[in-house]
């Protein structure tokens, strides 16, 4: 979100009461899971329209027509989940999505919108053939799927930097397999392609979207299909 800020997008980054890290006993509890279900794509709308209404206190106006929807894991599929209910969001990028809790990703077909999907070869929390690959099989052009090789699930947030994350998900953080540092860069870059082609529809980020550019970064294995 801080690399999205710096290239001049206007970037809401909410918590979810209950769902936080700071909640991190209850997110074993399948009652609070469904109850955040509910909840977290209710506070991403509810975030959008008082950034529209200019209920947030920035000096700013913000285009309706130019709004994207992201998020790492849960946040992933909530992601995903916004874009269903919410037809402003016009683009979606979703890293390491999970489809838990009889969540499953067939509605991603309905999503007619552009959609880029980062994943990791190593993810042992939302693992890449089930909910990376597979909704990116079922959605619609344009689409993207970025495999990262060697990361796990928490590579692609800065919860590496945070002891008590590590502690309770021992997926990624392993400089052995590959530097979270490299794993960010990766998703940053090409989330910054995506964003400028698809959300101010710019054409001259076209050829950073291609897969020989992609896959050129090194690290990563790319997939896309454009009309």
């Amino acid at each position: 979100t801080e690399w999205l800020a710096t290239h001049g997008y206007v970037v809401s980054a909410p918590d979810h009461p209950g769902n936080t890290l700071a909640d991190t006993f209850l997110l074993g509890n399948d009652e609070a899971v469904a109850q955040s279900a509910m909840d977290r794509p209710l506070d991403v709308v509810f975030a959008a329209d008082e950034l529209l209404a200019g209920l947030d206190g920035l000096p700013l106006e913000v285009d309706p027509a130019r709004m994207a929807v992201s998020g790492h894991s849960f946040g992933g599929w909530t992601a995903l989940e916004v874009a269903r209910i919410d037809a402003r969001f016009g683009v979606v990028f979703p890293l390491a999505p999970g489809f838990k809790a009889g969540a499953t990703p067939d509605f991603v077909a309905t999503l007619d919108r552009p959609l880029a999907i980062f994943g990791g070869s190593l993810d042992d929390t939302c693992e890449f053939a089930t909910d990376q690959q597979l909704p990116y099989d079922l959605a619609q052009t344009p689409k993207h799927l970025v495999k990262v090789l060697g990361a796990g699930h928490l590579d692609f947030s800065n919860l590496c930097d945070v002891p008590l994350a590590v502690l309770f998900v021992n997926d990624g953080c392993n400089a052995q397999n590959v530097e979270p540092a490299i794993v960010q860069d990766r998703t940053k870059v090409v989330a910054a392609a995506f964003l400028g082609r698809y959300l101010l529809g710019n054409e001259g980020y076209e050829p950073y979207l291609q897969p020989a550019w992609v896959e050129g970064l090194g690290n990563n294995e790319y997939s896309r299909s454009a009309p």
